[in-house]
């Protein structure tokens, strides 16, 4: 399994989440390819919940809807575009006990952000749980 090196930021407006991510390494992904073509960045993708990841792809080849996985994690994300019409990339999301409590974690600091204390925070998945801690940068 290749691990990513990668920064990401996350914020709520509402119900809508905002992802930045930035790469920080070389290896031949979406986030790379997408920022070679694009260097000053821009909307990649667009995510969208599912039940099954496999299940949507099957629906999607049933229907005939052309598409191509451009990179794919395991059984919780698959990055889909139009073959017809590529562009925005459809992110296909299928909820899992970590992921879920990841964007949890995310959602009620966005809400009770009192607009002054500094909202920036570090995950760290080393334990295989999610630990918050302050950024150290």
């Amino acid at each position: 399994m290749v691990k990513l090196k990668l920064v990401a930021a996350f914020a709520y407006s509402g119900d809508q989440q905002i992802e930045v991510i930035e790469p920080r390494d070389n290896l031949d992904t979406i986030y790379n390819s997408y920022l070679k073509e694009n260097p000053q960045g821009d909307l990649q993708h667009v995510a969208v919940w599912v039940e099954d990841i496999d299940s949507k792809l099957a629906e999607l080849a049933d229907a005939n809807m052309s598409h191509e996985v451009k990179q794919r994690y395991g059984d919780d994300h698959a990055y889909i575009d139009s073959v017809e019409y590529p562009g925005i990339m459809i992110q296909l999301m299928a909820h899992n006990p970590i992921i879920d409590e990841l964007f949890d974690i995310i959602r009620e600091a966005s809400d009770n952000w009192d607009g002054k204390k500094d909202p920036i925070r570090k995950i760290d998945w080393s334990t295989g749980r999610l630990v918050v801690q302050p950024y150290d940068g």
